[in-house]
Parts: structure tokens; sequence; C-alpha cells
């Protein structure tokens, strides 16, 4: 009677082993035949807010399917931040090389991003996330369910304090007080050249 429960124990669980394999190998036979990675998973930048940044490093879209995919870039709020982290304010200010395009199989593409945050005050010392999502589209007469995508984090800082002089303020203005300095003592030399004569 033991026995012959081992014997169906030790069969249920070969069964289970088996048919997880065979899972396991028709999933990733799916995936694989339409999968992208992507690299950099994560980029953090500095920002000074007003200046026009492209950053050095660009994000590596990368095919690992056997056809041509075409691939969306798309900005989404995080489903959870790193610590210290809120939602970039205005998705708008980030930017794409290139926001769309076909992916060779087993080729990879490489997309600068472009940042531009406006010069206001309440966009110094921020510390802001933001997640950029790549999406191999499914072809017509695919059996997968879902379009095959890849998410990496963008991180942006802007400094901590507000800058104390405004120079595009400051220039016009030295430019003003420089001009009637010269107006008033170019006057009096004037004035006083008169009385003498």
């Amino acid at each position: 009677m033991k026995k012959h429960m081992h014997k169906k124990i030790v069969y249920v669980i070969l069964y289970f082993l088996v048919f997880f394999s065979l899972c396991h190998q028709s999933v990733y036979a799916a995936t694989g035949t339409v999968g992208i990675t992507y690299m950099p998973g994560t980029i953090e930048v500095d920002i000074t807010p007003g200046k026009h940044v492209t950053i050095n490093q660009p994000i590596r879209v990368i095919s690992t399917s056997d056809t041509t995919r075409h691939v969306v870039l798309t900005l989404m709020k995080p489903k959870n931040f790193k610590e210290g982290r809120s939602t970039l304010p205005d998705f708008s200010w980030v930017t794409f090389s290139k926001t769309e395009f076909d992916l060779e199989p087993h080729r990879y593409k490489e997309v600068y991003i472009n940042v531009f945050i406006p010069k206001k005050p309440e966009n110094y010392n921020g510390h802001w996330e933001v997640w950029i999502k790549a999406i191999a589209e499914k072809k017509s007469g695919e059996q997968e369910l879902f379009n095959i995508e890849c998410i990496g984090r963008l991180l942006i800082n802007t400094p901590k304090n507000i800058p104390l002089v405004n120079i595009d303020i400051v220039r016009p203005l030295l430019i003003g007080i420089v001009a009637a300095t010269v107006f008033i003592i170019g006057g009096v030399i004037i004035y006083k050249r008169k009385n003498h004569m």
C-alpha cells in the first residue's frame, strides 16, 4: 500500500515537472521571438532649469526577435518610485531623438533623450522620476495577447538653490546704468566748458 502511494506521488511530481518544463519552453519561445530588451535600466541626470540638454548616455533598444518589429517609445507615470522621488511634473519636458522605428532582428537602435525644464522657481530642488517604455508592437495574426514592452527609469535632479542673479535681467540693467553715467558725465563736462568760455 505504502509502495503504491510512493509511486503515485512520484508520478504526480514527474507529471508537474514535465508540465512546467513544457510551459516554460512555450513561454520562452513565445516571448523570445518577439522580444526586446533595453539598456541602461536607469539613467540619472542633473539638469539646470532654462537649459536645453541632450543626455550623453543614449538608451539602446535591442531586438531579441527573429523578425523585424516596429517599436514605439513613450513616457509613463511610475508605478513605484525610487526613494525621495516624485512624478515629473510635465512629460513634455522630455523628448526623444526617435519616438518610433523599425528594429531589425537581433539588432539595436540608440535613442538620445532631450530634456528642457522651464526656468521657474518651483522647478528648482526637484527630484523627479519618469519611466520610459519601449513597446514592440504585435503583428497581425500573432497569437500573443499583449504587445511586448520593457521599461527603464529616468531620474532628473535640479539644483537646490535658485540663482540669486538673473543675468537676463542684470545685463540690460548694467548697460542702462553705464549709458546713463556716460550721458551725465558728458553733460557735466560740456556744462563746465561753456561756463569757462
